[in-house]
């Protein structure tokens, strides 16, 4: 008997699909699932492949669509602060805070709007004063322990 490979995308036919197994991903996966889900959503609705080598670099845009409730974007953020770099850290709060409403925490940081979405770009070097701001104007915490 021939076996043949699973493919998620024939089961990821309509939004809620996409959600429920985006949903599981967060709660159970690391962030190379995550990731890997990200890319099997994008896939199936038919986005251009996601580059293979990197390995959390390219996040599709539209992930903010996934971030409708406090435990995904917690959930987002752990599993990035834990296996990230800054450059994907700081990318990753403009995911959120686009999410949230890029009004919403420029009035809260005092910073503009154009400026947030320039300091929370791939690439930037926001100042950290900056990214507390961000960081606590989104309700998050960061927290240091020993490794």
């Amino acid at each position: 008997m021939k076996t043949v490979p699973f493919d998620i995308m024939r089961f990821l036919d309509s939004e809620e699909a996409a959600q429920e197994y985006f949903a599981q991903i967060m709660e159970n996966g690391d962030s190379e699932e995550i990731i890997a889900a990200l890319d099997d959503i994008a896939r199936a609705r038919g986005m251009a492949r996601l580059e293979e080598e990197t390995s959390m670099k390219t996040v599709p845009s539209d992930i903010v669509k996934f971030l409708d409730n406090e435990e995904a974007v917690q959930e987002y953020f752990a599993q990035v602060m834990e296996n990230s770099d800054s450059e994907e850290i700081i990318a990753v709060l403009g995911d959120i805070a686009r999410a949230r409403g890029m009004a919403e925490i420029s009035e809260k940081t005092g910073l503009g709007r154009g400026s947030l979405y320039k300091a929370l770009s791939r690439g930037a070097l926001p100042r950290f004063d900056t990214v507390l701001r961000v960081v606590r104007a989104l309700g998050l915490k960061l927290t240091v322990t020993r490794t």
